[in-house]
């Protein structure tokens, strides 16, 4: 009896490559032993192990805080301290004892330190030309831990690097270009978003680390998009009735694509707009003294209803597309 953790983690190590873990799978239910695989439904990806996990996250969060308060005299050089203590904690926490939430924890503070480095030696510039360069440190930064760690959210954060270089350097600087930056966003959200389906292609059964990076990619990407295309395109900042009628059609259509790729993040990145154009239509009908109450409830009953549904839904619609040879490379579909 193999647990699937175990499987994983084996995949995870390149003890085994993907394909060698499922034909494993098949010899021991063959033998009658199995082997539970996760759900690519479920969208399972690794944040907590057990207690320990959130035990030394809080350590580490004390120590940095107590390290930041006790350098509040000097804070320039706090960066340069703290990212070569986030190193070194990974070393033990993510390479030796593959401990995930402080793994995560000390990625996202290692970039951000790295990225604060320029503190000191850009303190003097411009803020036209000290902006870009916290965006190519950072992204540096997430580059070298993942060549040391291969910890997931790395890739992600060094597209959100990225994403915010180029808002540095074409976006803020420009009061004129501010205006396009709903444009510019769900042109970035588009180009991570292709990223991540590059990752979940390569991985439909979601067994290896391929399928985390590819959550954690779309968990920046669909923001963007859904902000770019309501805020950029639609003018959701503005409800009319027609504008309304546009997010929520909108909203459907990423229900769709979320069905499609089997992921959610799309759709809770629309909920607010969302929630807005409902709330424009049932205050204008006058039917409830609570219309913020009435579509928060009209959004949890979806969002439960979906849920409930997903399996039935995907099994539904996806073989119904004209996906052709793509609809083999996407994760499976099963009956609810």
């Amino acid at each position: 009896m193999l647990e699937p953790s175990e499987l994983q983690a084996a995949v995870a190590a390149g003890v085994l490559d993907a394909q060698q873990a499922e034909r494993l799978s098949a010899f021991l239910a063959a033998r009658g032993g199995t082997v539970e695989t996760a759900d690519p439904d479920d969208e399972r990806f690794r944040l907590i192990g057990g207690f320990n996990d959130i035990f030394v996250t809080i350590g580490i969060a004390l120590i940095f805080g107590a390290l930041a308060a006790l350098m509040i005299a000097s804070p320039g050089l706090f960066p340069y301290i703290g990212a070569a203590l986030a190193w070194g904690l990974a070393e033990v926490f993510t390479l030796r004892r593959r401990m995930a939430l402080p793994s995560i924890v000390l990625a996202v503070l290692f970039a951000v330190l790295v990225a604060a480095s320029a503190y000191l030696p850009f303190a003097s510039a411009t803020r036209q030309t000290v902006v870009p360069v916290f965006g190519v440190l950072a992204g540096i930064g997430a580059g070298a831990h993942y060549a040391r760690f291969r910890v997931p959210i790395d890739i992600a954060l060094t597209a959100s690097a990225a994403v915010y270089f180029m808002f540095a350097l074409l976006v803020f600087p420009s009061p004129d270009m501010l205006a396009y930056s709903g444009h510019a966003a769900l042109a970035m959200g588009l180009a991570v978003f292709a990223c991540a389906m590059y990752f979940d292609l390569s991985d439909p059964a979601r067994r290896t680390h391929r399928g985390d990076i590819a959550f954690w990619l779309h968990m920046l990407a669909a923001p963007l998009i859904v902000h770019g295309i309501f805020a950029g395109v639609i003018g959701a900042s503005r409800f009319s009735g027609e504008h309304a009628g546009a997010v929520l059609a909108a909203t459907l259509m990423f229900v769709l694509v979320a069905l499609v790729i089997d992921r959610r993040a799309m759709i809770v990145a629309a909920l607010t707009y969302a929630g807005g154009a409902l709330y424009y239509f049932v205050k204008g009908a006058g039917t409830v003294a609570d219309t913020a109450a009435l579509c928060i409830l009209l959004l949890g009953g979806g969002i439960l209803l979906l849920s409930i549904g997903w399996r039935w839904l995907r099994a539904l619609i996806v073989p119904r597309l004209p996906l052709g040879a793509f609809a083999a490379r996407l994760p499976p579909v099963h009956a609810a």
